[in-house]
């Protein structure tokens, strides 16, 4: 897909950071500019960005906790290792 340049822009990177992505870039035959062409091109079909944050990767990690842990309750219940909701509101008065 040929890509319809009409302005150039100007970015400060960490150099160490740009120069590996240039290489993992390059190994994709693309240039830096097909790339972060691309980019700003997902941003617009998306309306968001097309990566994980810091913060989403904190939430997903947050959810499979949460997940695993929940599994793990039911196969203890089912097992006959944990108490029932009948019990459990008893104990806490719900």
């Amino acid at each position: 897909m040929a890509i319809s340049l009409s302005k150039q822009y100007n970015f400060k990177l960490n150099e160490v950071t740009m120069e590996q992505a240039r290489e993992i870039v390059k190994a994709k035959g693309m240039t830096m500019t097909d790339a972060i062409s691309l980019f700003v091109e997902q941003i617009v079909l998306e309306q968001d960005l097309p990566i994980r944050t810091a913060d989403d990767w904190r939430r997903e990690r947050l959810i499979s906790e949460l997940q695993a842990q929940s599994e793990k309750a039911m196969k203890e219940y089912e097992a006959g290792k944990g108490i029932s909701l009948e019990e459990m509101s008893a104990r806490y008065g719900l």
